[in-house]
C-alpha cells in the first residue's frame, strides 16, 4: 500500500505509526498565532504612546497606567486560563482569547476617553494572559514527544515575530497617518485577531483534554488527523496511562522541603526575567532613541532593527 508523502515515519518513545508532520505544523502555527498577538499587544503601544498621551492629555503617571493596564489584564488572564481550559477545553478558550484580542484592538482604536482605552487594553491583557498559557499547552498536547520541544518553540518564535512586525508596522503607519496613526497601529491588530479566530475554529480539540473528559471516540478522531491508525491507537494508550499516573496534589505540597529548590528556581526565573528590564526597552525604546536625537519614525525603525 502506498504511503502518503505528507506522512513521515516516526518512532516517538513507545508511539508507533506515521505522523502527518505537515498537518501537525499547520495546527501548531494556528495555535501559535496567539503568541503572535501576544507580541503584537505587548509592543504596539510603543509606537504611539506619545501620541496617545497627547490625545488624552495625561502626565507621566497616566502614561505609565496606559501602558501597564495591559499587564494587569495579563495577570487576570493567566490566573483564570487553567480553570477555563480544564472546564471548557483548549479550543474554546483559544477562541475566547482571539475574540478578546479583536475587541481590544477595535475598541482601543476607536477610544475617545482614557477610561475606555484602558478598559480595552485590559481586555487585550486578558487575551494575552490566556494565550500565553493555552497556546503552548495546546501545542504540547497535540505533539508527539520526540518533536514536542520543536513544536512548542514555534509559539515563542511567534511572540518575537509579532514584536518585530509590530515595530515596522508602527513605523509605516506613523509616516502615513501622522497624529492619528496610533489608532491605526492598534486597530490593525483586529485583522490577525480574526484570522486567529478562524484558524482556531479549524483545528481539532486537544486529545488529552478529550480523554480527560471520557470522550475517547472524539480523541481518537482527533489523533487520526495527526497520524495514521497505529499512531492514533498508541498515542491514545500513552495519553491514557499518563492521565492515570497523575496524582492529585494540594497547594501545601509546594512548601515541602523536597520542593524548595524547584520552587526557588521557578520563582527566580520569573522574577529576574522581569527585573532585567527588557519590558521597558520593548515599550519605551522609541522614546529612548528620541531622547538622543532621532525623530519618532526613525526611533521606531531603529527599535525594529535592534
Amino acid at each position: 500500500m502506498a504511503i502518503d508523502p505528507h506522512f513521515e515515519k516516526k518512532q516517538v518513545g513507545t508511539i508507533n505509526g506515521n505522523v502527518n508532520t505537515r498537518y501537525l505544523l499547520l495546527i501548531s502555527l494556528s495555535a501559535a498565532m496567539g503568541g503572535f498577538l501576544f507580541g503584537f499587544d505587548f509592543s504596539v503601544i510603543s509606537g504611539g504612546i506619545q501620541l496617545i498621551r497627547n490625545h488624552f492629555g495625561v502626565d507621566e503617571v497616566g502614561e505609565g497606567f496606559l501602558v501597564s493596564s495591559l499587564y494587569m489584564g495579563c495577570i487576570i488572564g493567566a490566573l483564570i486560563a487553567a480553570k477555563l481550559t480544564d472546564r471548557y477545553g483548549r479550543k474554546p478558550v483559544l477562541a475566547l482569547s482571539a475574540i478578546l484580542f479583536a475587541f481590544s484592538c477595535f475598541g482601543a482604536a476607536l477610544s475617545q476617553t482614557m477610561s475606555f482605552f484602558v478598559v480595552n487594553r485590559l481586555l487585550g491583557g486578558l487575551g494575552v494572559g490566556i494565550a500565553s498559557i493555552i497556546s503552548p499547552l495546546y501545542i504540547a498536547e497535540i505533539s508527539p514527544e520526540r518533536i514536542r520541544g520543536k513544536m512548542v518553540s514555534v509559539n515563542q518564535l511567534a511572540i518575537v515575530i509579532g514584536i518585530l512586525i509590530t515595530y515596522f508596522s508602527n513605523y509605516l503607519l506613523l509616516k502615513e497617518f501622522g497624529d492619528e496613526s496610533w489608532r491605526w497601529m492598534i486597530g490593525v491588530g483586529t485583522i490577525p485577531s480574526l484570522l486567529f479566530l478562524l484558524a482556531v475554529l479549524s483545528i481539532p480539540e486537544s486529545p488529552r483534554w478529550l480523554l480527560m473528559q471520557n470522550k475517547a471516540a472524539k480523541a481518537l478522531q482527533a489523533l487520526k488527523k495527526i497520524g495514521d491508525n497505529d499512531y492514533a491507537l498508541s498515542q491514545m494508550n500513552n495519553i491514557t496511562q499518563s492521565i492515570q499516573s497523575v496524582k492529585k496534589s494540594s497547594f501545601k505540597e509546594l512548601f515541602q522541603p523536597r520542593m524548595k529548590k524547584v520552587l526557588v528556581i521557578g520563582i527566580g526565573l520569573a522574577v529576574f526575567q522581569q527585573w532585567c528590564g527588557i519590558n521597558i526597552i520593548f515599550t519605551y525604546a522609541p522614546k529612548i532613541f528620541a531622547a538622543v536625537g532621532y525623530n519618532d519614525s526613525d526611533g521606531l525603525w531603529q527599535t525594529g532593527i535592534n
